[in-house]
């Protein structure tokens, strides 16, 4: 049920005021209408009630929203449909906070907070936290365009986003891994990608990746090159506007490479990175 809607009161001069009172909504419903590459929603209710005024260059915003029984999938990124019971969004002047929200996918359960500030109308930083609780491992089934992934996530991350710097940190535990490295992208595409963004990426990840963890080149149904890998020490990336740093070891446990209708047994190996700047030029010994 809705509670009453009471905005507060201020001394600064209002030039529009819009109250939108009651607000009950059925997304599925809006969501029909919508076409989103790999998403699609499947259910959830909107309520609340919301406040838009002030001046035109700088409103305000108060009030709060609830999602209900949300329901969504991914298709190129989770197996298993994402859901939640509530989310509650609250308005306060510039800024909106999410908090303390319980994700579900299969038998995963992760924690979700974010929060979101306004300068005047324009984006001035989102902030998201994102946590997999009580051991639980999120599945993943990523298709992208350089690599394909299966694996099951334990995860810690903090993303920072405002209109030129992208900031993500945090550690990554990988595990049951199959991983595909297709190499499809294009390079000139990609260099012209960047060339025209102004987006800073700045990255400070600790990935640990689990044995038995299954690599493929390039595809898993045709395989040049299979084997089992494993980290001997975590996997440390950091980029920042100077370049990127890539640290790390990982140990060829077994594999094959199939080569002109022969096989040759990889008994086993190991892949060392201590790469900087552009360089990316691992140490690979068999």
């Amino acid at each position: 049920m809705s509670r009453p809607f009471q905005k507060k009161n201020n001394n600064k001069q209002k030039q529009f005021n819009i109250n939108f009172s009651n607000i009950q909504a059925d997304l599925y419903s809006i969501s029909k209408n919508l076409t989103i590459e790999d998403f699609q929603l499947k259910s959830g209710t909107l309520s609340g009630n919301f406040y838009l005024g002030g001046l035109f260059f700088d409103p305000e915003f108060e009030g709060f929203l609830d999602i209900k029984d949300l329901v969504v999938s991914l298709g190129n990124f989770l197996p298993n449909d994402l859901s939640t019971k509530n989310i509650k969004l609250i308005a306060n002047d510039d800024s909106f906070k999410i908090e303390n929200v319980l994700l579900t996918s299969g038998k995963a359960q992760v924690g979700f907070a974010a929060s979101l500030s306004l300068d005047r109308w324009m984006l001035e930083e989102l902030k998201v936290r994102l946590e997999t609780l009580n051991k639980t491992l999120l599945p993943v089934d990523c298709k992208l365009p350089i690599m394909n992934l299966i694996a099951n996530l334990n995860f810690n991350l903090e993303m920072a986003f405002s209109p030129d710097l992208l900031d993500l940190r945090g550690n990554v535990d990988v595990q049951d891994t199959i991983l595909s490295l297709t190499l499809a992208g294009n390079d000139n595409d990609s260099e012209k990608e960047s060339k025209k963004s102004n987006l800073e990426v700045v990255m400070d990840l600790i990935v640990n990746i689990a044995p038995k963890s299954k690599i493929f080149y390039p595809t898993q149904e045709n395989p040049i090159i299979r084997g089992l890998v494993s980290a001997s020490k975590p996997i440390h990336i950091v980029t920042d506007s100077s370049g990127f740093a890539i640290s790390g070891d990982l140990n060829i446990k077994g594999g094959e490479i199939l080569y002109l209708s022969r096989n040759f047994y990889l008994k086993e190996g190991r892949i060392d990175m201590n790469e900087v700047n552009g360089n990316f030029d691992p140490l690979i010994t068999f």
